[in-house]
């Protein structure tokens, strides 16, 4: 009896375990579905893609072969309107002369239209070749161009930070604020202003004020055809005895223009003049205008000194007979004499003249210079000229200007 339950325990035990064996199998068999389902959702996904990838290159396709018909069309149009022009020409020269015999065949004018329009064909083909390749060195050479340009402006950009003592946040900002405008207007583009900026800002001229000297510079550069480096150095020379005022300074440089223009010196000869005579205008603590020196140094290369030296007859001579009061010695009796030929009474008062009004006391002097008899002139001219670092240069500038 005993064994008959235990194989009954064993038999309930076995159906149990088969049981929850079964049960096992067929979760992982719902899990296998699961995944299947999964994996056929994606594929249907996939085939969705490369149908819509092949619908998009279908049409692609068909719009490529339709530009093309259409291009091949009108070709093919222009070539029949020239036929047809040409055999129009065909027909009213045959009509003004003989006409062609019968029986012979293809005409004449047919068989020319044939090989008008083969030659045309022909010529449209290589034409069509020829605007290819030239769009393609077009293309080449604008972008090579480009690169160019970009090289040169990073170098003068570069000059400028290193030369102008500016930061690439400063350059960057007087680009903006008025070099990319001025390079338009004046043609020079952005590598030809940040250059004029570069040069005025080495010759002293401040920061703040780049741009609009920068303009005065290239608007003296269009009229009088003075390089940038020259008027640079004119502006720096005056920034020292005269801060910079774009009003001021442009007064200047119409006066250079008016010198330019009433005299033979051109535009760059009285910048250099001048450059050298700006201690003319510390000699009379101003009293002489940069505007009185343009026409100055003007006159004097338009008598023949030399550009060069013009603005050193200038200096010296206003210098020596300003400092007439300070002499001592025999050269104090000689320009005593000379002011009273001169018509000042004395070297007093002709040095005091001078530092007051130079530019009436210059007039006053070569007029009066030009009055005297030719040995008695020369005598004169000297102690005038007494300042000069060669004297005989001065005294023959100071004759041949009187």
């Amino acid at each position: 009896m005993k064994n008959i339950d235990a194989l009954r325990a064993s038999a309930r035990r076995f159906n149990a375990e088969f049981s929850s064996l079964g049960k096992t199998a067929f979760q992982s068999l719902d899990g296998v579905t699961r995944a299947s389902k999964s994996a056929a959702d994606s594929m249907r996904g996939l085939t969705n893609v490369a149908e819509r990838a092949a619908a998009s290159y279908r049409s692609a396709w068909t719009k490529a072969d339709q530009d093309r018909e259409k291009s091949a069309s009108r070709m093919y149009g222009a070539l029949m309107r020239d036929e047809r022009a040409y055999q129009a020409l065909l027909g009213r020269r045959g009509s003004a002369g003989a006409s062609p015999s019968r029986g012979s065949g293809t005409s004449v004018g047919k068989i020319a239209g044939g090989t008008f329009l083969g030659v045309g064909a022909a010529s449209a083909v290589r034409q069509l070749s020829h605007d290819v390749v030239a769009a393609e060195r077009s293309i080449g050479r604008g972008i090579a161009s480009a690169f160019r340009e970009r090289l040169n402006i990073a170098k003068s950009e570069t000059n400028a930070e290193m030369f102008a003592d500016l930061s690439s946040e400063e350059v960057r900002k007087l680009r903006k604020e008025s070099l990319d405008r001025l390079g338009i207007k004046f043609g020079v583009g952005a590598e030809g202003t940040l250059g004029v900026a570069t040069e005025l800002s080495k010759a002293g001229i401040g920061k703040q004020v780049l741009g609009d000297a920068t303009e005065l510079a290239l608007k003296a550069k269009t009229a009088m055809d003075i390089s940038a480096k020259e008027t640079a150095e004119l502006f720096g020379g005056l920034a020292s005895f005269i801060q910079f005022d774009k009003n001021r300074y442009a007064s200047i440089s119409n006066s250079i223009a008016i010198a330019n223009k009433d005299s033979k010196a051109t535009g760059t000869q009285i910048v250099e003049g001048m450059k050298r005579g700006l201690s003319a205008l510390a000699t009379t603590g101003g009293k002489l205008t940069p505007e009185q020196l343009a026409g100055l140094v003007g006159t004097a290369i338009d008598v023949g000194i030399q550009p060069g030296k013009s603005g050193n007859f200038i200096s010296h001579l206003i210098g020596g007979v300003g400092s007439a009061d300070t002499m001592h010695g025999q050269k104090a009796k000689d320009m005593q004499e000379a002011a009273a030929y001169l018509g000042f009474g004395g070297r007093y008062e002709m040095a005091q003249a001078m530092r007051n009004n130079p530019l009436a006391s210059v007039y006053q002097l070569l007029d009066h210079l030009s009055k005297l008899p030719e040995k008695l002139r020369i005598r004169v001219a000297k102690p005038s000229a007494a300042r000069c670092g060669s004297m005989r240069f001065c005294s023959s500038s100071l004759l041949r200007t009187s």
